[in-house]
């Protein structure tokens, strides 16, 4: 067996050799691509209050369904490690690296970090292919704090807070 897939974390691929696994990989993600059903390019005309820019995925804010599952909770550890639990309405003292406004965009704050950006754009990446039809579970509020509390999370946070 050569591919294991964990519920809500990812993939993980082994093989002989670096070329194997990159082919395999390729392999599977032809496979398991699904459509994009939702997407833009459009940033909000007005400008984001101080400390915030306009998040690129900020045409995701005109689909109701996208921001009311992102606003509901998390779907995998990467993203509450990365972005906190859900993506919230606004501003609080965790200080959010992203705040949602429905039928307006999406804010960034500024001095996100390069995996925050990429975690904010996988969130959409996901939510973006799945229909508005289907049932998703969130990793639960639990979950969410569980993560939260790990220490290795612990660490990483510290180490962050440093750079």
């Amino acid at each position: 067996m050569h591919v294991f897939i964990l519920q809500n974390h990812g993939l993980i691929a082994c093989g002989p050799d670096v070329e194997f696994v990159s082919d395999l990989v390729a392999d599977v993600e032809r496979r398991l691509t699904m459509p994009v059903l939702a997407e833009g390019d459009t940033l909000p005309q007005t400008d984001a209050p101080d400390g915030f820019s306009w998040a690129p995925e900020s045409w995701a804010a005109h689909h109701d369904h996208m921001i009311s599952r992102a606003t509901a909770g998390s779907y995998y550890p990467d993203h509450v490690v990365f972005l906190g639990p859900a993506l919230p309405h606004a501003d609080h003292d965790a200080k959010p690296p992203a705040i949602v406004r429905p039928g307006e965009g999406i804010l960034l704050r500024d001095g996100a970090t390069s995996s925050q950006k990429a975690m904010l754009r996988c969130v959409f990446d996901v939510l973006s292919r799945v229909s508005e039809d289907w049932e998703i579970a969130a990793i639960g509020a639990s979950a969410e704090a569980e993560l939260l509390d790990w220490d290795a999370e612990k660490y990483r946070q510290a180490l962050a807070a440093r750079a």
